[in-house]
């Protein structure tokens, strides 16, 4: 890892739907990108299931992140004259 870079890792656990795993982001011009999604207790991930990880991050944690920030830049933008 370069200096200066960011990575964020988040967890979640197994449930009914979905195994547990751990879904690591690195910070990018722009924002961040998914690097990757390892099962904690299993072996490998089906293509069902990491897609399900991956639209579950985006439905839960992407998705409220990007509004909240528009939401805060649009509230606290300088007028224009």
């Amino acid at each position: 890892m370069a200096r200066g870079d960011d990575v964020l890792v988040f967890q979640r656990q197994s449930d009914k739907s979905l195994p547990a795993a751990r879904l690591t982001l690195w910070s990018r011009e722009g924002g961040y990108t998914i690097t990757n999604i390892v099962p904690r207790e299993l072996d490998r991930l089906t293509y069902a299931q990491y897609n399900g990880l991956l639209q579950e991050f985006e439905r839960l944690i992407a998705k409220p992140a990007a509004f909240d920030r528009l939401r805060r830049r649009t509230l606290f933008s300088p007028a224009v004259p």
